[in-house]
């Protein structure tokens, strides 16, 4: 047996759930640990990938949806999510029974409106993990795609419709370790040292109040306010 095939065959184990009639609460712990373990294992993947070999569904990925509902916080320090509607479906040609695919729009403080789309079945063009982002503000618009360094475009005068624009200076990152192995070593400094991380349960705790309002959302085909 090829070793790729053998680790096939080990993610084919993995993904057959062991408790059966379990609790969604179980379900979702279980699909967690399963991805996480896939990570570990493979190393970074796409998301198609991911849900290839984990078999985990929409409505039970709670550690990928957090993942990306913590940038726009990241992104916008201080901003926090009002309300969301939220929608799921299962796409023609989508290798799942249940709904693996979802578009979201959050309302959030200051007037922001976060748009999310994101499918575990999408065919060609993967996204990274951390997926791609359009970010439009007043004067301009930044662009971060497959985890390459952003692109932006800001106003350089005020004439016609569709005003001259200027390349974006961009600053480098100043992170030399970025991606999993960043967020590892930015938890382990923060138990040894005590310095905070780049995001910490403070945060955090409201993407996750995004991610369950998000489901609710779904279910009820109707505007959720997101209570942290």
């Amino acid at each position: 047996m090829a070793t790729g095939d053998m680790a096939e065959n080990m993610d084919a184990i993995l993904i057959r759930d062991p408790m059966g009639g379990a609790t969604p609460s179980g379900v979702r712990d279980h699909n967690e640990r399963l991805v996480l373990s896939l990570i570990q294992r493979h190393g970074a993947l796409p998301s198609a990938d991911i849900a290839r070999r984990a078999n985990v569904s929409a409505q039970t990925d709670v550690a990928a949806r957090a993942a990306a509902y913590d940038m726009p916080g990241v992104v916008v320090d201080g901003m926090d999510p009002v309300a969301v509607y939220a929608l799921e479906f299962n796409p023609k040609g989508s290798w799942y029974r249940g709904d693996v695919a979802a578009s979201c729009i959050f309302e959030m403080s200051d007037g922001v409106v976060f748009t999310y789309r994101g499918s575990w079945c999408a065919e060609g063009c993967h996204t990274s993990w951390n997926g791609d982002w359009r970010i439009i503000g007043e004067k301009g618009t930044l662009v971060y795609d497959h985890d390459n360094d952003p692109l932006g475009q800001v106003l350089a005068g005020d004439e016609g419709f569709h005003r001259p624009l200027t390349e974006l200076e961009i600053v480098p990152s100043p992170l030399e370790f970025t991606g999993m192995h960043g967020a590892l070593r930015e938890m382990l400094a923060f138990i040894r040292t005590g310095e905070k991380p780049q995001t910490e349960c403070h945060d955090n705790i409201k993407s996750l109040s995004m991610v369950f309002s998000a489901i609710e959302s779904a279910e009820r085909r109707e505007r959720v306010e997101v209570e942290v």
